[in-house]
């Protein structure tokens, strides 16, 4: 079996990369680390378009407001970021605490619908255009499912 690494490298414009993480693949009192490599992937894998989700906020602790102020800052970054390459974009979701479980740290089964809605409505457009474009050539198209990549400081 190949390692994600090795699919990635055959990937080519035709394709997509969703790299989405939690709240707990970073550290949010320095950023700088998880930035530099998100940076250094996006820059390395230059072959293959790439979407970067937004880090979700937490509910799960008493000072969540404030920690959330702090998540804001690096999505800011990574959107800002994400234009600097044409291969890339960044996909917000939306961070309503109705959206997350009773204890604030997941996603409700209602939050987790509404971002497969949004990645299903950001791929659409280009699916569809593909398969069209597959089906006028007599070609056939296939589809490949990647667990989602997370980078982490480790």
């Amino acid at each position: 079996m190949a390692s994600a690494s090795e699919i990635i490298r055959s990937l080519s414009h035709d394709d997509l990369v969703v790299v989405c993480s939690g709240t707990n693949d970073y550290e949010l009192n320095d950023f700088s680390l998880t930035f530099r490599n998100i940076k250094h992937y996006l820059t390395t894998n230059n072959h293959t378009n790439i979407v970067l989700m937004k880090f979700p906020f937490r509910y799960d602790l008493t000072n969540s407001l404030s920690v959330n102020d702090n998540i804001s800052v690096p999505n800011r970054r990574l959107q800002k970021l994400t234009k600097a390459f044409s291969h890339s974009t960044f996909l917000g979701t939306l961070e309503n605490r109705n959206l997350f479980t009773t204890h604030g740290l997941h996603r409700s089964q209602l939050g987790k619908k509404l971002v497969n809605f949004q990645l299903a409505h950001f791929f659409l457009p280009s699916l569809t255009k593909k398969i069209h474009s597959q089906f006028l050539s007599g070609g056939g198209i296939s589809v490949m499912i990647l667990p989602c990549l997370v980078i982490q400081n480790k």
